[in-house]
């Protein structure tokens, strides 16, 4: 089956910077159509991990962060698949979003000075991190101790010293997939102990961040937004 590019229709609703490639494959993994030119394939989708994922849970699905084969670039991956009445797959769109792109989005944030904004997968790779600098993207920003106390309680309060020297009271919360909470992330909002929150009791705190946290989860709704806007 030779691929195809995906109709310039399809194109028009799809902000094609923030994506490296997207397309729609067969269960067997032949590739239907995608933004990029591939040869002939042979269950070329069996190579995309979205895809294989997608079509062993039979759910939508979000990787973890990952390289892309065809640009080198940080991405993550989603699979979204096509069920028929029985429940199995007929088809599955395939998406890899390039982080790059919205790392430099959230670069605009106007957040407090030294502060610090992280997503990491439940891994603990960092997928976005303000101020930007996208060597850091894939990277582990806390010690593999540090973070599974941030697996095991999932929302809290920690304090760092970062790589920059800076002790910050970092409030992290997780993203869930779905309603079932299924784990594909975390956030974590950083903010200098000395500046910020000298002689602020515990509770002050706590209430402090969870309203900053607030506020940067409305900006990235907002960034949705544009994002589907851009789509119409």
């Amino acid at each position: 089956m030779k691929i195809t590019h995906v109709p310039l229709a399809i194109k028009r609703y799809i902000d094609d910077e923030l994506y490296i490639n997207y397309g729609v494959a067969t269960p067997s993994g032949d590739i239907v159509c995608s933004k990029l030119a591939f040869p002939e394939n042979d269950n070329l989708a069996k190579r995309i991990p979205e895809y294989v994922e997608m079509i062993s849970s039979k759910k939508f699905v979000v990787t973890n962060f990952g390289v892309s084969a065809v640009s080198s670039e940080p991405r993550i991956g989603v699979g979204y698949p096509h069920l028929d009445r029985e429940g199995n797959v007929q088809s599955g769109l395939f998406l890899s979003i390039r982080l790059t792109y919205v790392n430099d989005y959230i670069d605009g944030f106007d957040l407090p000075k030294n502060s610090e904004f992280l997503v990491t997968d439940d891994l603990g790779s960092i997928v976005i991190v303000y101020p930007s600098d996208n060597a850091l993207l894939g990277k582990m920003k806390f010690p593999a101790v540090t973070f599974s106390l941030v697996l095991s309680q999932k929302s809290g309060v920690l304090k760092f010293k970062g790589e920059d020297g800076i002790e910050r009271i970092y409030a992290y919360a997780p993203f869930y997939l779905n309603e079932k909470k299924d784990l594909i992330s975390f956030m974590l909002f950083g903010i200098p102990t000395e500046k910020y929150f000298f002689e602020v009791s515990n509770s002050q705190l706590r209430t402090q961040i969870a309203l900053l946290v607030l506020s940067l989860i409305g900006e990235l709704t907002i960034f949705s937004l544009i994002m589907k806007s851009k789509r119409k």
